[in-house]
């Protein structure tokens, strides 16, 4: 897979988020339009066209390709954009609950036994924190100490 194909998967794909859904040969022909007016145009100043064109890989391999990179397209185009998380600065922004959520899990020390005469197994406990409603409950809220106190029995903050 060459730079200039992968550029021209990747600048689909934005393209696509934004727009309707569309089947994977719609995909594969925005992509060899991309590569051929990004890529294999004409210089505007000479007028001439590049000595070789960029090559792109069959429909079959950018099917797998885009499988691989992005899954199976199967969700609706709306909660595909909502599952990607915007940055700022290296961080995550986190606008509303339930959005991040941080999960811990650990083996409790004692033993249960699995069923009526089942095999004695150690239990776990997972813990799931909003990470919204942890940034709130530090700027004062009533909640702040009980949820302070549980992130950091927890999570070791």
């Amino acid at each position: 897979m060459t730079e200039e194909v992968r550029e021209a998967i990747l600048a689909v794909r934005e393209d696509r988020l934004r727009g309707a859904k569309v089947s994977m040969h719609t995909k594969y022909r925005l992509i060899r339009q991309y590569v051929r007016e990004t890529f294999d145009a004409k210089d505007p100043e000479t007028g001439e066209e590049p000595e070789t064109a960029t090559e792109v890989p069959s429909y079959r391999t950018l099917c797998r390709v885009w499988k691989e990179w992005f899954g199976s397209s199967g969700a609706r185009q709306r909660y595909a954009r909502s599952a990607e998380l915007p940055l700022k600065n290296g961080h995550v922004v986190v606008h509303r609950p339930g959005q991040v959520v941080a999960l811990d899990t650990t083996v409790l020390p004692v033993m249960l036994r699995d069923g009526v005469f089942g095999d004695p197994v150690k239990p776990h406990l997972t813990i799931a924190l909003d990470t919204y409603t942890i940034r709130w409950s530090r700027s004062g809220s009533p909640w702040s100490r009980a949820l302070r106190w549980t992130s950091r029995c927890c999570c070791g903050t």
